[in-house]
């Protein structure tokens, strides 16, 4: 009984907290084309500099960046955000991942992306590149995507729509509280 109370808990509390099952999208061809033209030289200069590549993500749903901002709040990863509004909705950024991967290695990274005009998150995200132009705003970027018409079909950014599903700091705080609770309740 212990254990059964225990895991029906611990699911919604999961589902509270974890992303949702979203889709990654990683093909070059969702980024805008400036963002596009700078992140295959730059990956170009990183194979020329013996590295292997794996593009990670490019263009991300906004529901995918609620998952990933709601899952960052609990539980913060490599694979999470801190923001609600990203480039990635643009068209604007990658992730890219590199092997080998040790400190040298990345620094080397972050060397060859600046060459190629693109600006990095780190020493916060690594693998993160991203082209903003000069004076581009996060709204009218959202709205420059949707007009090019290059998100996966029917997945286009609705422009001013900022989606809210995330869990707050407080319902995670109470989630958190809610979980220890039970523990001690039932260890007496």
């Amino acid at each position: 009984m212990f254990l059964r109370l225990l895991a029906s808990q611990a699911r919604r509390l999961a589902a509270k907290v974890m992303p949702a099952r979203t889709v990654v999208y990683n093909r070059l061809e969702y980024l805008t084309p400036d963002t596009r033209d700078r992140v295959t030289r730059f990956l170009a200069l990183l194979k020329d500099a013996g590295y292997q590549t794996r593009i990670v993500e490019t263009f991300r749903t906004q529901a995918r960046q609620d998952a990933l901002y709601k899952a960052s709040t609990m539980t913060p990863s490599r694979a999470s955000t801190h923001r609600r509004a990203s480039w990635h909705t643009a068209g604007r950024a990658a992730d890219i991942d590199i092997t080998p991967a040790a400190t040298a290695d990345w620094q080397k990274f972050l060397s060859l992306a600046h060459s190629c005009g693109l600006a990095t998150l780190e020493p916060f995200e690594f693998h993160h590149v991203q082209f903003i132009p000069a004076g581009l705003h996060y709204d009218d970027a959202i709205t420059e995507y949707a007009a090019l018409n290059l998100a996966p079909a029917g997945n286009a950014p609705r422009p001013g729509v900022l989606a809210t599903a995330a869990l707050s700091p407080g319902e995670a705080m109470a989630a958190v509280l809610t979980a220890f609770q039970l523990l001690r309740t039932f260890r007496g």
